[in-house]
């Protein structure tokens, strides 16, 4: 448990509560689709009052990834500006897209 929450807890008057024990847990790095993954166990998230589906901030510093609880949850951004460039234009085919998009087939592709 690091300084802030012990500090934090001694100030609230709170003894002990679920979570103050430090806990120390070994996994792997997984495979998922094109990511990699890391697996949690409950008792870790509950340690560290976190649970399934929870928003989460992941930054890393030097070695360290660290995940801590998001404060608030991400701002709704409508599709379509999400779609919309730097400029605040939509989208639109390159030249370079539409060449490719009319490309004839070089082997044996079934369209």
């Amino acid at each position: 448990m690091n300084l802030t929450m012990r500090t934090a807890r001694a100030i609230l008057g709170i003894s002990h509560v679920k979570g103050d024990e430090d806990m120390h847990t070994q996994t792997s790095i997984v495979r998922w689709g094109n990511s990699r993954a890391v697996r949690l166990p409950k008792a870790l998230l509950e340690t560290a009052f976190m649970a399934e589906s929870d928003l989460v901030d992941i930054t890393v510093e030097g070695e360290l990834i660290i995940i801590k609880k998001a404060k608030s949850k991400r701002k709704h951004i409508p599709l379509a500006e999400r779609l919309k460039n730097r400029d605040g234009k939509p989208y639109g085919l390159t030249d370079e897209d539409k060449e490719w998009l009319n490309m004839k087939p070089i082997g044996g592709e079934q369209w």
